[in-house]
This record gives C-alpha cells, structure tokens and sequence, in this order.
C-alpha cells in the first residue's frame, strides 16, 4: 500500500484497492481469532484496519465492513464474557457497541436496534444471576435498566423488554415469599402491589401475573382470618378495601371475590355490633356492682 501511495497517490484507485486488500487480511485474521475465542487478539487485529483506515482518511465499503466486523466480534466476546458470569464487563462492551453503532449508523438504523436489544439482553442476564441469589432489589435493578433502555417503539416491542417486565415481577413475588417466611406480611402485600402495579403500567396480560394475584390475595385472606381472631375491626376493614380495589380493577381469585368480601363486611358490621353490646354489658355490670356497694 506505501508503494501505491507513494506512486498513484493517496486518493487513487490502485491505494483505495490496496487499502481495500489489507482490510481483509486483518478481518480475515480478526475472525480466525474470533473463532478461537480469541477475542481480545480478534478486535485489536481488526482495530488496526479501521486505524489505517482513519489515518489515510479513505472511507471504502470494506472499511465499513471491518467497523461492523468488530462490532460483531465485540458482541461475542461480550457473549462469551456473560457466559463466564463477567457480567460488569459484558455490558461495558455492549454499552461501547451501542455507542459505535449510534455514530456509524445512527438511531434509527437496524444495527443501532440490535446493539440495544443486545445491551438488554446483558442487563437481564446480571438481573437473573441476582434473582438466583436472593439479591432481589439488585435484580430489580437491573430489569429496572433493560426497561429504560426501550424508549423507542421498535425496542419496545422487543421480547427482550417482556424478559425484563416479567422477571422484575418474578423478582417481587419472591421477595414477598421471603417477607411472608418471617411473617412480615404487610411488607410482601406492598411488594406484590408493586408488582401487579408495574404489570397495569406495561400492560401485561393478567394471566401472566395469575400467580402473583393468587399469593397477594391468600396472603390477604390469612391476614384477614388473623384479625377477625383478634377482634381487629379495622385491621380486618383495611384488608377487605385493598382486595376489593384489587378485584374493582380486574384481578381474580379462587381466595377472594366479591360475594365474599360482602360476607366478610357483613360479619365486621356484626362484629362491631356485639363488641358494642359487649361494652354497653360491661358497663352495665360495673354500674351494678358500683350500686350495691353504695347501699350496703
């Protein structure tokens, strides 16, 4: 190529074809790496090309070609690093790939889309590893992540984003049967509302999130039973409104419906009765024994 430009010139055909030729030498030797999973070899072999080819300022179809090469190949090893569960430096990579796939190619570009959807894929794979862990607000987190990334329709519309929608819900539920183990109950009712919260601002189909409303309401049921034990009117009032708005707002249960929320207000209202009965007998039997002992 040094001979070329020194006697056709920088700009001429025989320079853009030797440019051209030693592009695919370092592709073809960037991917024999790349096979090897010899990553690291791979992009800085190909790094090279697009050096050159930056340097003498010549932009050729096989220089764009080596820029979508080692992207391709920086995603594998990106791949290859969440295998390994590297999982930081999986998604440092991709977040590059993004960025490179935005300048050379811009936003809405196919290339630009499946280098998010794949730092998507990234971030649901360290959300899962946490999920695995009980690191329930990491995995969260995480999920939390892959969802902002998908602010563009075409993103959005990737099953990747359900991944994200579906595991943060996972994450919920298992975090509530954690708090229900040690009998933090009021906790895993909020985090099963958060749940089904999120699933109504993304629009999810109840049927995936059935076994979400199920543990919300049993959970609900046995607070209710423990309540009515302890003569907890309020208490008992408290849980039949949260079910109730949960049913006003399409969510089914075999543990609760509407029919027998209305028994349950029934028996709170009789409840409330004979405790007042109770107290006014009380009352009563006071006044009387105050009474004898006065005349006696």
């Amino acid at each position: 190529m040094d001979f070329c430009v020194e006697n056709s010139g920088k700009k001429s055909e025989e320079t853009k074809e030797a440019l051209n030729n030693l592009i695919m030498c370092y592709n073809q030797k960037g991917e024999y790496f790349a096979k090897r999973d010899r990553f690291e070899d791979a992009i800085n072999t190909i790094d090279k090309a697009i050096e050159i080819t930056n340097d003498m300022d010549i932009e050729t179809e096989t220089a764009k070609s080596a820029k979508k090469n080692i992207a391709k190949i920086q995603t594998l090893f990106a791949f290859n690093q969440i295998e390994k569960g590297l999982y930081d430096l999986a998604i440092s990579n991709l977040k590059k790939i993004l960025d490179m796939s935005l300048q050379i190619y811009g936003n809405d570009s196919d290339d630009y889309i499946e280098s998010k959807n794949n730092l998507i894929i990234g971030y649901n794979a360290k959300g899962k590893n946490f999920l695995e862990k009980s690191r329930y607000d990491d995995a969260i987190s995480a999920f939390e992540k892959s969802i902002e990334l998908a602010k563009d329709e075409k993103v959005q519309s990737s099953r990747y984003i359900n991944d994200s929608i579906d595991e943060i819900i996972k994450a919920y539920y298992q975090k509530s049967c954690a708090y229900e183990e040690y009998g933090k109950y009021e906790e895993a009712i909020v985090t099963l509302e958060k749940a089904l919260k999120l699933a109504t601002k993304h629009q999810v189909n109840k049927i995936r999130t059935n076994y979400v409303t199920d543990k919300l309401f049993l959970i609900l049921k046995t607070q209710y039973e423990a309540a009515s034990r302890n003569y907890n009117s309020q208490k008992m009032k408290e849980i039949l409104d949260i079910a109730l708005n949960l049913i006003r707002s399409g969510y089914n249960s075999i543990n609760f419906d509407e029919n027998t929320i209305r028994i349950y207000f029934e028996k709170i209202r009789n409840q409330k009765t004979e405790e007042d009965h109770k107290k006014s007998y009380e009352k009563h039997q006071e006044r009387t024994r105050e009474d004898k002992k006065e005349k006696q």
